[in-house]
């Protein structure tokens, strides 16, 4: 397992060199992109980046009613309507969580916020929530630093998390009405 109590290391190269480490100890198929930073998706759209069905963007949502946290992982381009993702997950209103919470909680700064991430929640205050569609495939997220694109599969990033204790809900996020 990585050390993460401290995690000195999130949001810098480091950190990313500490991942890369940690799936190859694992013997984790990955491959990792190497790009300048971006700070939206919108901008990483811009970066023809190889694999754009892989493509993810991370929301980091605070439920309203406890100190419990959300890292919601979804296709780039995906509209995610707060209402319906707050009834799939039984929450109390959902928002934003703050710059200080994801530094905080995730040891991450904006822009770099990643499903990895949760590494360093020793706390476990997050659960990761994925879009089903990307189940059983390849998916593209930062290794804690918004100047690179690590891809592997979903189901060995839901491994990778569930042996530090985080919790994967996968949900469909397509853009269907609530129900």
């Amino acid at each position: 397992m990585i050390e993460t109590h401290a995690n000195p290391l999130a949001g810098s190269a480091l950190a990313c060199d500490c991942i890369v480490t940690m799936l190859n100890q694992r013997h984790i198929v990955h491959e990792i992109i190497a790009h300048a930073p971006v700070t939206t998706a919108r901008a990483a759209q811009s970066l023809a980046l190889p694999y754009p069905e892989a493509q993810a963007v991370n929301l980091f949502l605070k439920d309203g009613a406890k100190a419990h946290y959300f890292l919601v992982v979804a296709h780039a381009g995906t509209h995610v309507d707060l209402k319906c993702l707050r009834t799939a997950l039984h929450s109390a209103r959902l928002s934003f969580a703050k710059p200080q919470e994801l530094q905080e909680v995730l040891g991450l700064e904006p822009g770099a916020v990643t499903p990895l991430g949760t590494l360093a929640d020793t706390d476990h205050r997050t659960d990761v929530v994925i879009d089903q569609s990307f189940q059983h495939r390849l998916i593209g997220v930062h290794p804690c630093t918004n100047a690179a694109t690590l891809y592997l599969c979903t189901d060995d990033l839901v491994h990778v998390l569930a042996e530090h204790g985080v919790h994967t809900i996968f949900l469909d996020m397509s853009s269907k009405p609530c129900t």
